[in-house]
């Protein structure tokens, strides 16, 4: 019985390791994709939207959105969770009818020094490239 009760003690330490370096490598994963953010993105969607948007060191954020003759300021913050883009949007002077502050969350399908590529809203990927950094 004594046996049993320190194997068990055993595993559960290894298993409590595990689970603190897994989630440490995940926090720091999270940390390496939110410092390749900084800098100056665009978006530009069917002609019809052109997004600049500029990500300061702590994630937020402050962007114009054209469309047509019709320009949009919108700020909030970008922020990485567990592999995946939140953005918090904090203001915004286009009348979308959104209560504010109001959180999307934005699947990461790659994220390099040049380009962001997620999917935006729906199971739509959008391509943002890199202007500045």
């Amino acid at each position: 019985m004594k046996k049993f009760a320190i194997i068990g003690l055993v595993v559960a330490v290894i298993i409590l390791c595990v689970l603190l370096l897994w989630r440490h490598d995940k926090q720091a994963r999270d940390h390496d994709l939110q410092s390749r953010l900084t800098g100056t993105w665009t978006f530009e969607f069917m002609d019809m939207l052109w997004v600049t948007n500029t990500v300061a060191s702590d994630g937020s954020y402050h962007s114009d959105e054209a469309t047509g003759t019709n320009l949009f300021h919108v700020a909030g913050t970008w922020r990485i969770k567990d592999g995946d883009l939140y953005e918090t949007v904090t203001s915004n002077t286009a009348k979308i009818g959104v209560r504010l502050p109001h959180t999307d969350i934005h699947r990461i399908v790659s994220l390099d020094s040049n380009e962001l590529v997620a999917f935006w809203y729906t199971t739509n990927t959008a391509t943002w490239k890199r202007a500045t950094k």
